[in-house]
């Protein structure tokens, strides 16, 4: 893909997210609802299961996930990804990752 192109692709799904990238914690997105369904039914949840979702970001896994288990923790670094979750009401416990520095 040129450069061009990828900016263009880039512009393109940012407006579609709630909240912008952050190339600094190395972020990408899962938005296409088939895969996430996809991914959750592999992994087989039972009612009773607790997952720890690392990195949670727009909640689409979240989301499929939640409503077959008895809890989805997730851990989140990102403080504007936590604040759309909250306002998502996912039924999931948001752990916040702070990373120290030295």
């Amino acid at each position: 893909m040129r450069k061009t192109e990828k900016d263009k692709f880039k512009k393109e799904n940012t407006e579609r997210l709630p909240f912008s990238y952050k190339k600094k914690y190395g972020q990408n997105f899962l938005h296409d609802t088939v895969k996430a369904a996809r991914i959750v039914e592999a992994a087989s949840p039972d009612k009773e299961d607790v997952f720890v979702e690392i990195g949670p970001g727009s909640g689409s896994l979240t989301r499929e996930l939640a409503p077959r288990v008895k809890k989805v923790v997730g851990v989140e670094i990102d403080q504007e990804a936590i604040k759309k979750l909250k306002q998502k009401n996912l039924q999931v416990s948001i752990i916040r990752y702070l990373k120290k520095n030295g």
